[in-house]
């Protein structure tokens, strides 16, 4: 599920001057946020069959 962008995220020993370490840190951000994302959404799905199959 995470294949797509974890091709284009960089390595922490790639971060070495100051353009590449605010790429990574953006990337970082970006990352945490969609795997964050992704389990927010699966929690409200699996929320919402769960109380579908309670009512």
């Amino acid at each position: 599920m995470y294949q797509s962008i974890n091709f284009h995220f960089p390595l922490p020993f790639e971060a070495i001057d100051c353009d590449n370490l605010t790429l990574y840190f953006g990337h970082l951000m970006y990352y945490m946020f969609f795997v964050l994302e992704q389990q927010l959404w699966s929690l409200v799905y699996n929320g919402l069959l769960n109380t579908r199959l309670w009512i």
